[in-house]
């Protein structure tokens, strides 16, 4: 019964097929401390606040991982650490020196040695290829704290002692050395970034640089406030006992078929066709404002206008495992930009105005489809996400028509000095055959046409052209005469 019990052991052990690796690290950090030495009990102290610092420190980890679904992995890990540091403050105050008078600096300072054991739960996710994102959660323990602590005179750097009880001058006072036996315990939390480089051909030894950021959480010796931040630079190997490395298989018997068509909508009528037409029209603007005086300005630019409302794609996609993501990719100029799509829909639309304002010649677009199936491999099913692209789909913008608009457009404010307003106008049309159209809001544009009395001449057919005035027109009244 003993024997039969052990072979099943053994047998379910080599069956164990989870990717599994050990990681070896040697770290070098670098920290940034803060504190009150002071307050530590029974520790001497001199007479001014100790509060910050910085410290490098070398170490060596050993962890355990394992892949738990797709591309995270969790795991554990055990470690020892050796701070060599220095906090320090400075003050700067008078002193006098064989009955001269110094600005003196006075720096308080503790140098220190101390090792931590730590032990940490990581969790990391393959980002792409072979780079890692980690985060690590830590609990520390102190097991050792040497202190050197002093006042020293940093200024004047070539004068002026301590002169000690034993008759000796030193440029240092208030030199304590000693031990702490606290024990304490505190916290990290941390984030890194490790990149596996392959050392054989099964890529199973890797060697493994990793840059991270730890942040202590707690005392590091109780009733001190002291804490501190520490950036890791580590370099390490790691092993994996089982490395999945097989070709994999995928589902099949699936439809996955992506279809993606574009149609035009013009003037209420869907066509299907790949090319949008628009216009170039020229406006060159006379502008005149009746205020005290007459002010005359000219203008001139230029509007692309569409003979098309609307682009809409129509796309349809077949039979996925569990789609996540929908997007349609845009490339102009070899340049890509993605739009989210909601998955319940099957149609995008584009107003032709945004269009012509952003794109020149030619805009390809892509639906870009990301599903979650199904891995085979080594007898296990993993789940892993693919990327799909539809057909490309390439719209033409073609220029049809290039036309110029001359314009004189009259306003003034207010229904003061009608006659006068009126006068002003008929005074500043030159030509009246030139003229095609006439726009108003006001009782004058009708007036003119009455008076006018050429049929030809259109009055206020033309929203478009308000739309395309709008900056120039604002709150004023006006009559625009259309000579184009």
């Amino acid at each position: 019964m003993i024997t039969t019990l052990y072979i099943l052991f053994i047998t379910t052990l080599n069956s164990f097929q989870i990717e599994n690796k050990l990681n070896l690290q040697f770290e070098r950090a670098y920290q940034w401390h803060s504190t009150d030495f002071r307050t530590i009990d029974s520790t001497p102290t001199c007479c001014f606040n100790i509060s910050d610092g910085v410290s490098l420190s070398n170490g060596v980890l050993l962890n355990y991982k394992i892949k738990v679904y797709d591309k995270l992995y969790v795991g554990s890990g055990l470690s020892f650490k050796r701070y060599n540091g220095k906090v320090n403050s400075f003050l700067n105050e008078e002193i006098s020196i064989e009955g001269v008078n110094y600005l003196g600096k006075f720096e308080y300072a503790v140098e220190n040695q101390f090792d931590l054991l730590n032990f940490d739960l990581t969790v990391d996710y393959n980002v792409f290829n072979n780079m890692y994102l980690g985060i690590n959660i830590g609990i520390n323990r102190l097991v050792n704290f040497k202190y050197y602590q002093y006042e020293k005179l940093v200024n004047p750097s070539n004068k002026g002692y301590f002169l000690q009880e034993d008759g000796r001058r030193t440029r240092l006072n208030n030199e304590y050395k000693g031990e702490l036996n606290q024990q304490s315990i505190n916290f990290n939390l941390g984030l890194n970034v490790s990149y596996e480089l392959p050392l054989n051909k099964k890529q199973t030894l890797n060697l493994l640089p990793i840059i991270g950021y730890n942040f202590f959480i707690g005392e590091l010796i109780s009733d001190t406030d002291w804490s501190f931040k520490s950036l890791n630079l580590s370099m390490g190997l790691n092993y994996y006992f089982h490395k999945d490395t097989s070709d994999k298989k995928y589902d099949k018997n699936i439809d996955k078929t992506i279809l993606i068509a574009p149609v035009i909508i013009s003037k209420g009528k869907e066509v299907f066709r790949n090319e949008l037409e628009y216009k170039i029209v020229n406006y060159k603007i006379e502008i005149i404002d009746f205020e005290l005086t007459e002010k005359i300005k000219k203008v001139e630019f230029t509007k692309k206008t569409p003979n098309d409302d609307i682009l809409r794609l129509f796309y349809k996609y077949g039979k996925f495992n569990n789609i996540q993501k929908l997007e349609l990719e845009t490339t102009y100029e070899g340049i890509q930009s993605q739009r989210n799509l909601d998955l319940s829909s099957d149609k995008i639309d584009f107003k032709i105005d945004n269009l012509l304002d952003y794109y020149d010649d030619k805009i390809t677009y892509n639906l870009k489809l990301t599903d979650k199936q199904k891995v085979y491999s080594k007898g296990n099913y993993t789940i892993e996400e693919k990327t799909y692209y539809s057909n490309s789909i390439s719209i033409k913008l073609n220029k049809i028509d290039d036309m110029t608009y001359n314009i004189k457009l009259m306003k003034w404010k207010g229904e003061t000095e009608q006659n006068r307003i009126y006068s002003l106008i008929k005074e500043n049309i030159e030509d009246l055959d030139k003229i095609k159209s006439i726009q108003s809001n006001s009782e004058y544009g009708l007036k003119l046409i009455q008076e006018l009395d050429n049929p030809k001449i259109l009055y206020n057919d033309n929203e478009e052209l308000i739309k395309k005035l709008k900056s120039f027109l604002g709150n004023d009244y006006y009559i625009i005469l259309n000579e184009n």
